[in-house]
């Protein structure tokens, strides 16, 4: 926007000395009325663009072809979007255009484990590795870089390594919730549950919105018999995204375990309602009965 900035300085300026001359004071005002009423129309098509994430970097990437980053950015949103063909074909086009990005490697390796493509999938992530492990020897503090490069050794089951870089990066950002988070998980795979916790909470506090970290941790809660406290985080991640299936299951499950089955019954039930997977959403219906039984079974014992 700074390099707008001369020339709305000058359009200022010519109009403001037209409006001065009794002759030009039409023009003045006509020249004033097209670049108001130009750039509110150019305003109103911009922020389509700007609907959703998809548009945004799709839009970008159609409009500048050559730049990589916008590819790269239209792949994160498609594998967060789990279309994960999308995601490789905008990972692989910004490779095209700029080899040396590392961001794209570790991308595509999330995209084809997604789809079970584990071979592939490793590939990728060792490549995003020797990229990451290149930008820290030049620069040792790029804490982005170390957040990927530690997420890149996660995926290949290196834990000690992955772990080494998330604390690094905590050191140079003490109040990053992402890599709680991620510490969180390695702690959960070694089973140290109880350092999971710690973790999970750690990164609910520095970003309250955070639903898996909210999920992680209220999946833990319930498995300990802290089914209040699993509850509260669960309906804080459903105030979070009403329509996430995920989280009115693991409620209902929380009230199965607390005793309350018609409240878990009818969440398994809201849960179906919201379910895109409908397979998933029936199998969680089909089983409310038995859910119940066995709740009242617990209950009277």
């Amino acid at each position: 926007y700074l390099p707008s900035f001369a020339f709305c300085l000058l359009a200022g300026l010519v109009l403001e000395r037209l409006a001065q001359v009794e002759k030009l004071k039409i023009v003045a005002y006509a020249g004033l009325a097209i670049l108001v009423l130009g750039y509110s129309a150019r305003t109103v098509v911009r922020n389509r663009d700007w609907k959703d994430p998809v548009t945004l970097w799709k839009k970008t990437a159609e409009t500048f072809p050559e730049c990589a980053r916008a590819h790269e950015n239209l792949g994160r949103v498609y594998n967060l979007e789990e279309k994960y063909d999308l995601a490789i074909d905008s990972f692989h086009r910004a490779l095209e255009i700029n080899p040396r990005l590392a961001f794209p490697h570790l991308g595509l390796g999330n995209a084809y484990l997604a789809k079970g493509i584990t071979g592939r999938a490793r590939e990728e992530f060792l490549a995003a590795v020797r990229l990451y492990r290149e930008y820290l020897d030049q620069e040792p503090d790029l804490a982005t870089a170390r957040m990927h490069l530690g997420a890149a050794y996660a995926r290949l089951g290196m834990l000690d390594e992955a772990e080494k870089e998330f604390i690094e990066v905590l050191e140079l950002d003490p109040a990053n919730a992402d890599m709680y988070f991620f510490l969180g998980e390695i702690a959960w795979k070694r089973g140290e549950k109880e350092r999971a916790i710690s973790f999970y909470r750690q990164a609910r506090e520095y970003n309250p919105e955070d639903v898996a970290a909210r999920e992680a941790l209220g999946i833990l809660l319930g498995e300990k018999g802290m089914t209040g406290q699993a509850i509260t985080e669960f309906r804080a991640i459903i105030a979070l995204r009403p329509s996430y299936a995920g989280a009115y299951y693991n409620l209902g499950l929380a009230f199965f375990r607390s005793g309350k089955c018609p409240e878990g019954v009818s969440q398994w039930e809201k849960g179906a309602e919201v379910d895109s997977d409908r397979a998933r959403a029936e199998e969680f219906l089909g089983r409310t009965e038995e859910a119940e039984r066995e709740c009242r079974e617990g209950t009277d014992g």
